[in-house]
């Protein structure tokens, strides 16, 4: 029984100093609450009222609030964020003080403070502990929400269309740098049908059709590159088409020469096709040899429109000219009417040199 009673006593004791909150140390004043809690949100302003009860008259009475620490201990909640209400500067024993005590929480930082706000006078000096929680208005967190899944879909757009795009644009422009580089006059034929795949990847990107585009700067690739990896053949091939195109230039009055003409023009247009400049070598040396022979028939008729002055003569050598320039470059049977006009000419020559009058005449070639 006797322990149970000294329990029972222990534990008045306790609540009776816990009642006496903050002014245990002094014994004279009791300060209520003993603590001081505050909840808000940043952009509040918190206010919370003390009662002061002295048991002796108080003199040059005052609060002191002090910079409240976080719970990483470099973080602070400043002492010039509490504002306590002024006070009178005495208070007689057993009056009742009550003192607003106003917490500005629109500039500072969220998180956990404690920390105590300084009771003194003449009679007091109390230390009054004070716990401060700040959080963030409910937008903000709803406003970085949101800027996450605005960022989201911004990335996933940019790489299922602002990066395909960017790539090829890239390729682009760095193409175009190339061809800017190049200053040897063949290079035009590449240049204009790379120009022309680029009009297929601008129509791509217009319609965000990234496929369509990327194979379009890829055959744009591909034609400069043949040109690059073979520029000074190339080149050659293009001045050896030039020189056929001035042989048979003197010619185009004949059907024959302009059909000749037009297989090495379009030959040209079609080189960024071939696969390199031996195929258009191969394509050139059939036409070469077209030109040759018909010129060679042509300086026969030539011969023969000198040697004859009769009529009979002079329309056989107007038929055979006509023949001739009426021949077709793609007649399959082409070698066998060259063979065929070449023997006939070679022969109405050799008549014609029988027939020329021994005293010399028009038409006498010696």
């Amino acid at each position: 029984m006797k322990r149970l009673w000294l329990s029972i006593s222990m534990a008045v004791l306790l609540v009776a100093v816990g009642l006496g909150s903050a002014s245990a140390e002094s014994g004279t004043t009791v300060v209520t609450p003993s603590q001081l809690t505050i909840v808000g949100t940043r952009g509040a302003v918190e206010t919370r009222t003390i009662l002061i009860r002295p048991t002796s008259a108080i003199t040059n009475l005052r609060l002191v609030p002090l910079d409240l620490t976080g719970a990483d201990g470099t973080t602070i909640f400043p002492a010039t964020a509490i504002h306590p209400a002024a006070v009178p500067p005495s208070i007689e024993a057993g009056d009742l003080l009550t003192v607003p005590i106003t917490f500005d929480l629109r500039s500072v930082p969220s998180g956990r403070f404690e920390g105590d706000i300084l009771l003194d006078g003449s009679s007091l000096s109390v230390a009054l502990p004070v716990q401060v929680s700040v959080r963030d208005r409910p937008y903000l967190p709803f406003f970085f929400l949101l800027l996450g899944v605005v960022l989201g879909v911004g990335v996933s757009t940019y790489r299922s269309q602002g990066r395909p795009r960017d790539e090829i644009l890239v390729r682009v422009g760095r193409l175009r740098g190339q061809m800017e580089d190049e200053d040897e006059p063949a290079a035009d034929i590449f240049r204009s049908r790379v120009a022309s795949h680029l009009v297929d990847v601008e129509t791509g990107l217009q319609n965000n059709d990234w496929d369509a585009a990327r194979a379009a700067i890829e055959q744009a690739e591909q034609v400069w590159l043949r040109w690059l990896k073979g520029r000074t053949d190339w080149s050659a091939q293009v001045e050896y088409q030039r020189e056929l195109v001035d042989k048979i230039t003197t010619h185009e009055a004949a059907p024959y020469a302009r059909a000749i003409r037009r297989q090495l023009e379009d030959l040209l247009l079609d080189m960024p096709d071939l696969s390199g400049p031996d195929e258009m070598r191969d394509r050139l040396e059939p036409l070469a040899q077209r030109i040759n022979r018909y010129l060679e028939l042509d300086g026969l008729l030539n011969e023969l429109d000198g040697l004859v002055y009769e009529d009979d003569q002079i329309h056989q050598a107007q038929e055979l000219r006509r023949r001739v320039e009426s021949l077709s470059p793609d007649d399959e049977n082409l070698e066998d009417a060259y063979r065929q006009l070449k023997d006939e000419i070679s022969q109405a020559i050799g008549e014609a040199r029988k027939r020329a009058p021994a005293t010399g005449g028009p038409g006498v070639s010696f």
